[in-house]
């Protein structure tokens, strides 16, 4: 048992008030799923109960293969840390396939979770494996389901999860596993860009290991402190306030704002990195065309339509120019052809994503 911190936590209007213990950070997780499932074919059958097609064919199996290579080789005791190694390798995820899903998704409360039929390739295909393990694993933690702080009076506050924020840092962490393992291939999605950039810069800010255990726990206390430091008192409840409101794009320009008054040079570097930059590149590609996140975002079946697309808004073989170019390099190019055919809106400019390109 851990020693008591000095601090209260609020338990609700007619419960006073308890001690929080330091290893109070687990309290809102779970030991073990509340349905364990230890086949694909039980997980399969179980949830076919309230989703509508699961299929065991070709891409079942590809989805399963990719599933156990993440959970083997990318889920270690290095990247989840002690805790969280423990209970998710004693309950190991089941990857299902689903008719009529996009990407995936994690069935709440089990160790199992449904991905498409289709994928654009195998990266693809692994960053929605990882990205649907790491739902998992923070439900376990108790991250999927809580988000609290120790506030400046010394008690608890503590709210339902901030699906924007959670899901910035779920792909946040997903990124870095495919970009840490497998090389990024040409016109790469970003899910979820404006979440997945501004729980980037936090994670420039307080630390690698810091953000994951909040994001894996729900204590975002030691992420408030940092947080508040750097950027003056006040800034994560702040930022905090706009995300529990849905209120992304302010959180995010909030953020940026103060990265840019405290920390600008680091900021500069910052956004030099190559997850800002596909993100960015991403921006483009659902401004210009909005229809683009729809037919490219994860099908391989689709692919003839994408091209189609791209090059009938971008000019004859600009997809095939495009896919032969990474980063900054991509980044110009679309900018380029994009302002020389006139296809430039006030949206661009308002968009928080690319607002600093468009001042280029």
């Amino acid at each position: 048992m851990g020693q008591v911190r000095n601090t209260k936590r609020k338990v609700g209007p007619d419960l006073g008030v308890i001690p929080i213990k330091s290893d109070d950070i687990w309290s809102h997780g779970h030991q073990k799923p509340k349905v364990q499932f230890k086949t694909e074919k039980e997980a399969g059958i179980a949830r076919k109960k309230w989703w509508p097609v699961i299929t065991f064919g070709e891409d079942a199996i590809k989805n399963r293969k990719t599933s156990e290579e993440v959970f083997s080789n990318w889920m270690t005791k290095d990247f989840l840390g002690k805790e969280m190694y423990r209970r998710f390798s004693a309950a190991p995820p089941i990857a299902i396939t689903g008719g009529g899903v996009t990407g995936g998704k994690y069935l709440d409360g089990t160790n199992s979770f449904v991905m498409a039929e289709d994928f654009s390739g195998e990266v693809q295909r692994k960053l929605c494996a990882a990205h649907e393990q790491l739902h998992y694993a923070a439900w376990l933690g108790g991250g999927f389901s809580n988000t609290r702080w120790v506030g400046e009076d010394g008690a608890l506050v503590s709210k339902k999860v901030m699906i924007d924020l959670h899901e910035g840092l779920t792909e946040l962490f997903a990124q870095k596993l495919v970009r840490d393992h497998e090389k990024i291939p040409p016109l790469y999605i970003v899910g979820y860009p404006q979440e997945t950039m501004m729980a980037f810069y936090l994670l420039k800010l307080v630390g690698e290991k810091t953000l994951k255990q909040a994001y894996f726990s729900g204590d975002f206390t030691q992420v408030k402190t940092v947080l508040d430091k750097g950027l003056g008192s006040g800034s994560f409840e702040k930022i905090i306030n706009f995300v529990e409101e849905e209120k992304t794009t302010q959180a995010l320009e909030t953020l940026r704002e103060r990265l840019a008054e405290h920390f600008p040079k680091k900021l500069e570097k910052w956004n030099q990195d190559p997850l800002i930059i596909d993100i960015q590149i991403n921006a483009l590609l659902v401004l210009f065309v909005d229809e683009w996140i729809n037919v490219d975002l994860n099908t391989g079946k689709k692919i003839p339509a994408a091209k189609q697309l791209f090059d009938k808004k971008l000019g004859s073989g600009a997809y095939a120019q495009a896919s032969s170019l990474e980063g900054n390099e991509l980044l110009s190019f679309l900018l380029g052809r994009i302002k020389e055919r006139g296809l430039i809106t006030p949206e661009f400019n308002e968009h928080p994503i690319i607002v600093d390109l468009m001042e280029d």
